[in-house]
């Protein structure tokens, strides 16, 4: 019997369409954009 195997999607590429997952992608990028808190 040949094995099924189903694509997950990536937690960190993938948001949701209804309103929480696109303010959550708003945020998201608002963070991508600010310096890091602790200086490397």
């Amino acid at each position: 019997m040949r094995t099924k195997r189903t694509h997950q999607m990536s937690i960190y590429e993938a948001f949701s369409k209804h309103e929480i997952g696109r303010e959550l992608k708003a945020v998201s990028d608002w963070l991508d954009g600010k310096r890091p808190a602790v200086p490397s």
